[in-house]
């Protein structure tokens, strides 16, 4: 009854397959004998049906015996081997197959070689009893459908070795870009920081260019002040003297140099005359630091110290020591041409304390400021 369904399954396969056959006329496939834990009458039955299909398609298949005459003791069982050995024989295709048996059917898996390029194919079905000529040719036919081969364990290997060298040189081109990204955004973040700092640099510029004016760092001042003594005159007066009035007047002239323009500082000397409580000469080095007024009018503020000698030359004709602090505001007419107003406080031990008002200019020349845009 099963060589009956086989037989069957052969002359149905042909009429199926004939017009492929002299397509596949050049294939030769080594037919393994097919194995499992089924009864030796299954496994016959099953690869007789393989075997007719192969036929049906024009395909070569070799005799069970020669095959079985021709492998080893221990077949392979990998692709390697099994290629192997179908190219010993001369195949183009190696099959082999594979039965499990269950309740009224069994499972059969059918895996075919290529022997040129070790690649394979497998399709596996449950198969009745009485369908099996049918179902196992749909099977074989399945085999050869274009695409239906798969790369072998070797060449799965070099796919997968490409992919991995491909992924690494994605992942790498990734890498070097995002590296690249990150050196723009640092490099933006360089050029924002070199424009903040060019930024403060050109306010800094000018706070001190507010602190001189740009017509050189080299200044005379001459300021008259007016203001009141504070303390009861000392010394002796000559006989007839009129007594001293508490009005203090005079004037002061200043020269000095800008040693040190980013910090606003100068040094120099000044020269005066003050009228409380008598007409004396003052003499003093003294230093001035300038502070920058900000808003859009060109103004400065400055505070000087001096420290030298008062000498009077009338009245209770005393020389001592003096010193003064004054502050003052400054407003550029023009660059070169200042005007001066503030107050000064005047020492001097055991003759005067003066406080007056100041007012007066202050003329910049020779060497500008450096950092005059």
């Amino acid at each position: 009854m099963k060589l009956a369904l086989v037989l069957s399954g052969v002359v149905t396969t042909t009429v199926l397959w004939t017009p492929n056959a002299q397509a596949q006329s050049a294939q030769l496939v080594v037919t393994f004998p097919f194995v499992g834990n089924a009864t030796e009458e299954l496994l016959d039955t099953s690869y007789l049906a393989a075997r007719a299909a192969l036929a049906a398609r024009g395909a070569t298949v070799p005799e069970r015996s020669t095959v079985r005459a021709a492998l080893p003791v221990a077949p392979p069982t990998d692709t390697a081997g099994i290629v192997a050995f179908g190219r010993s024989m001369g195949g183009t295709h190696v099959l082999t197959g594979r039965v499990t048996p269950l309740t009224g059917q069994y499972n059969l898996e059918l895996r075919l070689y290529d022997v040129s390029n070790s690649r394979t194919a497998t399709v596996s079905e449950n198969v009745g009893l009485q369908e099996e000529g049918e179902v196992i040719a749909q099977m074989v036919a399945r085999l050869f459908v274009p695409g239906a081969m798969q790369p072998s364990p070797e060449e799965q290997a070099r796919i997968d070795a490409e992919r991995r060298r491909q992924e690494e040189e994605r992942r790498a081109a990734e890498e070097a870009r995002q590296r690249e990204a990150e050196a723009a955004r640092e490099r933006e973040r360089l050029a924002r920081e070199a424009e903040r700092r060019r930024r403060a640099e050109a306010e800094l510029a000018r706070q001190v260019n507010n602190r001189f004016a740009a017509g050189g760092l080299v200044s005379v001042s001459l300021v008259g002040q007016v203001g009141a003594r504070v303390t009861a005159p000392t010394g002796t007066r000559p006989p007839g003297a009129p007594m001293p009035t508490s009005l203090a007047a005079g004037f002061r002239a200043e020269g000095s140099y800008a040693i040190a323009p980013r910090w606003g500082i100068e040094l120099g000397g000044t020269i005066g005359v003050t009228t409380s409580p008598s007409v004396a000469l003052l003499f003093a080095p003294v230093a001035r630091v300038n502070f920058p007024v900000r808003g859009p009018l060109p103004l400065r503020g400055s505070v000087g110290l001096a420290a030298g000698l008062y000498a009077s030359t009338s009245g209770n004709q005393v020389a001592t020591f003096w010193g003064a602090i004054d502050g003052r505001v400054e407003y550029d007419i023009v660059p070169a041409f200042t005007l001066v107003a503030g107050a000064v406080v005047d020492l001097a031990p055991g003759a005067l304390v003066n406080v007056s008002g100041t007012l007066g200019l202050r003329l910049h020349f020779g060497e500008p400021s450096p950092t005059t845009p």
